[in-house]
């Protein structure tokens, strides 16, 4: 019923990007975070395509807009799983997968599964972008901007605090931030909006 969705009304909001870098101070030797972002957006396909076998996978959905084709996954019991998102990447489209959570209403009627499958962004997460490394590249450079920018003396501004500590992780496959604070911890994720609503909870 997804798919059929996704076939009638061939438009998808897709959610955002969001990618952080980390440069260290010359001076002070503080670490300086930086973020490259891309909104949220409403995209459009001239064509959509169910279950069309395509290099070595069979997406559950394609969208096409002339030559660009995008890659849409639904996740019901199963999550795209890494060898799949290896063969992704090799694609080099767009690939976004769409987690239904069947025990998130009560009742399910066409009305509620447009809202899920076109409307709704905090289900969707993205399996492989073309320009991710544009993005990551963006945020780097704008942390190193960061960085140079500190002056000799900053080293005295910083005085005993100390810089803050980032550690990477994975959780359910993908990457998760921790940066130690003096404060405290903070945990989030750079790609995934549905990890973060979990690490919420935990009050991180």
């Amino acid at each position: 019923a997804a798919k059929q969705i996704l076939l009638e009304r061939r438009e998808l909001m897709v959610p955002a990007m969001s990618v952080s870098a980390s440069a260290v101070g010359p001076h002070s030797g503080r670490t300086y975070y930086a973020e490259a972002r891309r909104p949220e957006a409403h995209q459009l396909f001239e064509l959509v395509k169910l279950e069309q076998p395509t290099a070595t996978i069979i997406p559950d959905a394609i969208g096409v807009n002339g030559d660009e084709k995008w890659i849409v996954e639904i996740a019901v019991t199963h999550s795209v799983n890494d060898e799949k998102k290896i063969m992704l990447e090799q694609l080099n489209f767009p690939a976004i997968e769409i987690a239904l959570n069947l025990d998130r209403h009560a009742q399910w009627d066409w009305n509620t599964l447009y809202e899920e499958v076109i409307v709704n962004t905090t289900n969707k997460i993205w399996l492989y972008h073309p320009k991710l490394a544009e993005l990551e590249a963006e945020a780097q450079q704008a942390a190193h901007a960061l960085a140079a920018a500190e002056t000799p003396l900053a080293h005295k501004a910083a005085g005993t605090k100390p810089a803050p500590v980032l550690i990477k992780l994975s959780f359910r496959g993908k990457p998760v931030r921790l940066t130690e604070y003096p404060f405290g911890i903070v945990a989030w994720s750079p790609y995934d909006p549905v990890i973060n609503e979990i690490l919420k909870c935990f009050g991180a």
